[in-house]
């Protein structure tokens, strides 16, 4: 569960930090970045109009992590509602609200989650409300980077 922490940080401050996508924002974006790297998870965000913002990440489990409680059936998924505006090249992103939920999570895991739900939902709400705004540098319609952090996160479009 300890290693699930940093990515979980990561993916959150992606989604706080925005996304700029090119001449249509609208549609689901695939967040990747080199912290997420070997990590069994997957971080999406949706922009729809009006200007509503959805980030998911989910933690799947794995064979290695089934000792620990959390078998590959397993998932952690991270929500976080928000708004964005799109303007000049910059996207300006206000998250609001996150619900964090497990399924699958049996013995010490779902100890841990238990405990460490709490801690990550306060540190969403301590969030909410804060305007952050990114710059993007784009390859095509559907692929652009963003710094996040003082970290290169990737956004691919879902087709």
């Amino acid at each position: 569960m300890r290693a699930v922490r940093p990515l979980l940080a990561v993916a959150f401050v992606a989604a706080l930090a925005g996304c700029q996508m090119g001449p249509d924002v609208a549609g689901t974006w695939d967040m990747s970045s080199p912290a997420m790297a070997g990590q069994n998870a997957k971080a999406t965000v949706t922009l729809t109009k009006p200007e509503k913002a959805v980030t998911e990440v989910v933690i799947s489990g794995s064979a290695s992590s089934a000792a620990m409680g959390m078998p590959e059936s397993a998932k952690l998924t991270v929500k976080i509602d928000g708004t964005y505006s799109f303007k000049d090249g910059k996207l300006t992103l206000t998250p609001g609200s996150a619900t964090v939920t497990e399924t699958g999570l049996t013995g010490v895991a779902k100890n841990s989650f238990q405990q460490m739900k709490p801690m990550i939902e306060g540190q969403a709400k301590q969030q909410a409300g804060n305007v952050t705004e990114s710059e993007v540098k784009w390859d095509g319609n559907d692929k652009f980077t963003a710094t996040v952090g003082g970290e290169s996160v990737t956004f691919t479009r879902v087709k």
